[in-house]
C-alpha cells in the first residue's frame, strides 16, 4: 500500500510539475505574440527570457519535485495504463492559467506605456524600458505566486502554505536573485535593460498589482474547475474508467 501511495504521489508531482512549467512558457511566448500583433514595442529582451527560464521558473519546478502527498491521494481510484501524463483537463488549466498570466502581464505593461509616457507611445525609448522593468518585476511575481498554486489542483493556495519546504525556500531565493538583477550596476541596465530606479512607487505598486490579479484570476479557475469538471476530486478519468477496474 505504501508503495502505490508513494508513486500516485510522484505521478501527482509530474503532473503540477508539467502543468506549471507548459503554463508559464505557453503565457510568456503569448506575450511576445501580442505584442507582435498589436504593432507596439516587445515587453521582453531576450536576456530578460533568458532569466525568466533560467532563473524564475527552473526553482519553482524543481520545488514541485518535493511536494508532499495530499489528503486525496489514496481515495482516487486508479488511472487507466493508457492515460497520458498531459490529460485533457490538464491541458484545459495549461492553457487557461497561461492566457490569464499573459493578459494580466500584458495590461500592466499597457497600463504602464499610458502612464509613464501619457500615452500608449512606440517611441519613447525612457517610457518603454520603465514599462518593460515593471512587466518584468509583475511576471517574476506572478510566477512565483502561480507556483504556489500549482501546488494542488484543488485546495486553495491559502492551505498549508509552509507544507513544502522547498517552494519557500525556491521563493525566497528567486526574489534574492531579482533583487540583485535589479539593483547591482551594469547587471541591471547593461545586461539585463533593467530600469528599476526610473519606475518609482507607482511601478512597483503596479507590478504587485498585476501579479496579486493574475494569483486571484487563477484560483478562482481553480475553484469552478474542481468543481465544475470535477477532474480530481472523484476518479482520474470519471465513472467510466472507474467501472473498468470494477
Amino acid at each position: 500500500m505504501q508503495a502505490i501511495e508513494k508513486g500516485r504521489v510522484i505521478y501527482a508531482r509530474i503532473q503540477k510539475f508539467v502543468s506549471f512549467i507548459m503554463s508559464v512558457h505557453f503565457a510568456e511566448v503569448l506575450q511576445i505574440l501580442l505584442c507582435i500583433v498589436c504593432s507596439i514595442p516587445v515587453m521582453r529582451q531576450p536576456l530578460q527570457i533568458l532569466f525568466l527560464i533560467l532563473v524564475t521558473d527552473l526553482p519553482y519546478s524543481i520545488a514541485l519535485g518535493f511536494e508532499p502527498g495530499e489528503a486525496l491521494t489514496m481515495k482516487r481510484n486508479p488511472r487507466p495504463k493508457s492515460q497520458p501524463v498531459v490529460t485533457v483537463w490538464m491541458w484545459h488549466r495549461i492553457v487557461v492559467n497561461g492566457v490569464i498570466l499573459c493578459v494580466c502581464n500584458f495590461c500592466t505593461y499597457m497600463l504602464c506605456l499610458w502612464a509613464y509616457a501619457g500615452a500608449f507611445a512606440t517611441d519613447d525609448i525612457k517610457s518603454i524600458r520603465r514599462a518593460r522593468t515593471v512587466a518584468f518585476i509583475s511576471l517574476v511575481w506572478a510566477e512565483g505566486f502561480h507556483a504556489h498554486s500549482s501546488r494542488s489542483f484543488e485546495d486553495s493556495v491559502w492551505m498549508q502554505t509552509s507544507r513544502n519546504s522547498c517552494m519557500n525556500y525556491a521563493f525566497l531565493m528567486v526574489q534574492v536573485t531579482l533583487v540583485l538583477a535589479l539593483f547591482i550596476p551594469g547587471l541591471n541596465t547593461d545586461v539585463l535593460g533593467l530600469y528599476v530606479y526610473e519606475i518609482q512607487g507607482f511601478g512597483w505598486f503596479l507590478a504587485f498589482i498585476g501579479a496579486l490579479c493574475s494569483l486571484f484570476s487563477c484560483e478562482v479557475y481553480k475553484s469552478f474547475a474542481a468543481k465544475s469538471e470535477q477532474v480530481r476530486a472523484m476518479p482520474f478519468e470519471e465513472e467510466a474508467s472507474a467501472k473498468k477496474y470494477n
